[in-house]
């Protein structure tokens, strides 16, 4: 069993097939790469949609039972490819076809800082996700309790957690934490083409930073520049 905090994340490739790669570090600071295989490519499209016969080759199987943000009834779609399911999801509606693989495989094993590594498999040690949490099924009600097994790793790794586990972010001086920034941009455009070429005018800029766990938001009121200048100036 071993602790680490997630850096990063990243794409390899063997024989054909994806690997996740998670960028982490012990309690040491050492640098690691925790690589997991066998992850699943899958989007959504709208439950009513039927795939072409030649499209369906790319597909290994579907399953029903799912919603949009909006209550919209969805199926997931599993396939061989990641460029098989963004390829698809532009032909059909599409629903996280998008998303970088990466990204989606720790959004999926809820990696959001720390977490412990066992014969192979991850688990997050976020409190709000963990093995001790109960969790519904994705897009129903039914109530899912990890096994024994996974509840004694977890109870063990939180009751072995070092100094350097629960340390505040701090600038400058190890142990530290990764700051993370994500951006979220606002464009008006007059149709889909613009944003390819990049015509659109930035209106709005918001950003959450790790570090203080707070949204700023920066508003175009007459320059585009002066406005992005003041998101540069934040850091």
């Amino acid at each position: 069993m071993n602790i680490y905090r997630k850096v990063g994340s990243g794409i390899s490739f063997a024989m054909g097939k994806p690997i996740l790669d998670i960028f982490c570090r012990d309690e040491d600071n050492a640098r690691h790469t925790i690589k997991l295989s066998g992850l699943p490519i899958y989007f959504y499209v709208n439950e009513d949609e039927e795939f072409e016969q030649e499209d369906m080759k790319s597909v290994i199987k579907i399953t029903h039972g799912y919603k949009s943000l909006y209550g919209k009834p969805l199926k997931k779609v599993f396939v061989r490819k990641i460029s098989e399911a963004r390829r698809l999801g532009k032909v059909y509606s599409g629903f996280e076809s998008d998303l970088k693989w990466d990204k989606k495989c720790l959004l999926d094993l809820k990696l959001t800082d720390m977490f412990v590594e066992d014969h192979g498999k991850v688990y997050t040690l976020d409190s709000r996700f963990n093995a001790l949490q109960d969790s519904k099924l994705e897009g129903g009600d039914t109530i899912i309790c990890a096994s024994d097994a996974e509840k004694n790793l977890v109870t063990m790794a939180l009751d072995n957690l070092t100094a350097y586990h629960a340390s505040s972010p701090t600038i400058g001086k190890v142990p530290f934490e990764v700051r993370h920034c994500n951006f979220d941009i606002e464009v008006i455009v007059n149709n889909k083409e613009q944003l390819r070429t990049k015509e659109g005018k930035i209106m709005c800029v918001v950003l959450y930073d790790s570090y203080t766990s707070e949204y700023t938001a920066f508003r175009n009121e007459g320059s585009e520049r002066q406005m992005l200048n003041k998101v540069f100036e934040y850091f």
